[in-house]
């Protein structure tokens, strides 16, 4: 491993490990989930969202010398790899069919689609026949739209008050994805890409602010989770892809 590699991952743990008793966010303010008013970028205890450096650091900050060579980061994409099924098993794990089981009769086809969360998946499917290289790309893509997701389940989380497994449930979805928002934005840094810039609330309208009644918030974070769902299941189609694959293509 090159000199630089190793300075960036001795960051990475050194921050996780400062960071590891500390939980990954606070529950936003509930005067920013009923009004139509702009949040800052802080929680209400003073600091940043948990998706704006979720290993602790801004890895923009860190200079890591060198581009990466092809087998870092081919090493690098199988971390990503790695963690992806770590979140995709926890998903499958908490068992939300069940725990949502009211809201999903309820719930009709894009009854829940704001315009700032991903829906459209088509195209990651379409990354099941793409080279290795193709897939690397789009992990600034792929860390937007995690991040989008991680600010619509801190609101989940945070709005969830009566029902404590479900609490716990979206409380354990939350820290693994921080952990892939970490691993993926290693990666980028890795390449020496540009780490996309934080989202804030502001891309939220003030319809998705409005304060809902217990079954109308339910129906609403039972259409987030399905989403997020939908999201992971088609990553995960191109996740499968065996490692050996990956390897076996040729340099450019």
């Amino acid at each position: 491993m090159r000199k630089s590699s190793f300075l960036l991952i001795a960051c990475i743990w050194l921050s996780a490990l400062a960071t590891s008793f500390l939980p990954c966010d606070a529950a936003p303010s509930p005067k920013y989930l009923s009004s139509g008013a702009s949040e800052p970028h802080h929680n209400r205890h003073g600091g940043e969202h948990y998706w704006h450096k979720p290993c602790g650091i801004h890895l923009n900050d860190i200079s890591i010398g060198a581009r990466a060579s092809k087998s870092e980061v081919r090493s690098s994409m199988m971390s990503v790899r790695i963690q992806f099924q770590l979140v995709f098993n926890d998903f499958q794990k908490q068992n939300y069919d069940y725990l949502y089981d009211d809201a999903s009769n309820d719930l009709k086809e894009k009854h829940y689609v704001p315009n700032w969360l991903p829906w459209n998946t088509s195209w990651i499917k379409d990354l099941t026949k793409a080279r290795f290289k193709g897939i690397a790309d789009l992990m600034p893509m792929l860390h937007s739209d995690l991040q989008k997701f991680a600010m619509a389940l801190e609101m989940v989380h945070g709005d969830e008050q009566r029902r404590k497994k479900v609490k716990d449930a979206l409380f354990s979805t939350k820290n693994y994805l921080k952990s892939l928002l970490c691993e993926v934005e290693t990666s980028i840094a890795s390449m020496q890409a540009k780490i996309p810039d934080p989202i804030g609330r502001e891309i939220m309208t003030s319809e998705d602010r409005k304060h809902l009644d217990e079954t109308n918030r339910i129906v609403r974070d039972w259409g987030i989770l399905l989403k997020y769902k939908n999201y992971l299941f088609a990553w995960e189609h191109v996740f499968e892809k065996p490692i050996q694959n990956y390897d076996d293509e040729d340099d450019d």
